[in-house]
């Protein structure tokens, strides 16, 4: 888990720009693809020569390991097993991804929807590699002071202690979240989502199961959720 200091001071963001320059060169280098262990070597439980060839811009993963040992310092500085976070063949969409100390990092939502936590990537195999239309470049701040480039949603790229902030349920973070989540959410296909809603009109659908009729607001989605009874539909061609 990356931890961040809520009391740094900006002043040192800005004599690391430089510094952060640099270590987002390496990170972009490696945009297109980038090879890693998909399970450290220290695992006695799964084969340790297991490769995976991943792109960095994820959107929607699935778990293949959940083992607490997989993870540096996560028995030491967790009380809950990560068997509890993450659950084996279950997808996570995924809301931030950023490199830190030579590994790639997603900011996924695990058994709650308030706030996301961060995970490596070894964690997960690729479903759906397109990158959300609401990402941008920003930078995080570790616990120790050492800045990081992040991809993720505008607001929080642009404040480093916006996390901070949404954790401790500050109303503009939550709501700014609310909101990404809901266009993240409807975005892309998701894997099991396999019903049409029903084509009426121009911008016009009507629910396959309610027969709840409502405007899309954007054709670029594909998927809608029914206003009604909430059933989640791919979105017909217009």
């Amino acid at each position: 888990m990356i931890t961040f200091n809520k009391r740094y001071c900006k002043d040192r963001v800005t004599q690391e720009n430089l510094d952060l320059t640099k270590h987002y060169l390496r990170f972009s280098a490696s945009l297109k693809t980038l090879t890693i262990n998909a399970i450290p070597q220290t695992s006695t439980k799964t084969n340790p020569a297991r490769i995976f060839c991943l792109k960095i811009n994820k959107m929607v993963v699935k778990c293949i390991a959940n083992d607490s040992v997989l993870v540096d310092g996560w028995q030491k500085y967790n009380k809950t097993p990560l068997s509890d976070e993450l659950y084996i063949n279950q997808y996570y969409l995924v809301y931030g991804v950023f490199f830190f100390q030579g590994r790639v990092w997603y900011e996924i939502l695990t058994t709650h929807d308030l706030y996301t936590k961060s995970f490596p990537s070894f964690l997960f195999e690729v479903q759906d590699s397109r990158l959300s239309r609401y990402f941008v470049l920003g930078r995080g701040i570790a616990g120790n002071g050492d800045v990081y480039p992040l991809i993720t949603f505008k607001e929080k790229a642009d404040d480093v202690l916006f996390y901070e902030k949404l954790v401790d349920g500050g109303l503009y973070e939550v709501e700014v979240f609310d909101k990404y989540k809901y266009l993240m959410f409807l975005e892309f296909k998701l894997p099991g989502i396999e019903s049409f809603a029903l084509k009426v009109q121009e911008n016009w659908v009507q629910c396959s199961y309610c027969d709840e009729a409502w405007q899309v607001k954007c054709n670029d989605f594909e998927m809608c959720k029914c206003p009604n009874c909430n059933s989640v539909l791919l979105v017909p061609e217009f």
